[in-house]
């Protein structure tokens, strides 16, 4: 065997550190893209269960029918009518701490007009 024979050293370059860290960071992005798709899943849903529950509200049960229309809207994580619902809830006032109330024709229509237009908005 010769001197001429011997191969020069090579570096052998440790991959393992890198691969760790890659595999980390993906697992983390994927994390947190699965929790903000889960937070937008669950604000839908809980969108749609609102209007449903304002497509079921009784306007027969004037009281409950006004407390229920103002606590639902309310929920709305967003409500792009929001001056509209703001005037409706201005000529509710009259009837609001009295024990039994008799809902006006024109409050009930202004109700059930908020409601459709609420449906038609894309929120």
């Amino acid at each position: 065997m010769d001197i001429k024979d011997i191969k020069d050293l090579e570096l052998i370059v440790n991959y393992k550190p890198f691969f760790v860290v890659l595999f980390i960071a993906l697992t983390t992005l994927f994390i947190i893209v699965f929790f903000i798709l889960k937070l937008l899943q669950q604000k839908k849903r809980n969108r749609e269960k609102i209007f449903k529950k304002l497509n079921n509200l009784d306007f027969n049960n004037d009281k409950e029918l006004i407390y229920n229309f103002t606590i639902f809207v309310k929920e709305l994580p967003y409500n792009p009518l929001k001056k509209e619902f703001e005037a409706i809830l201005q000529s509710l006032r009259k009837y609001k701490y009295k024990k039994s109330i008799t809902l006006e024709k024109k409050d009930k229509e202004l109700i059930k007009e908020f409601i459709k237009r609420l449906k038609k908005c894309k929120i």
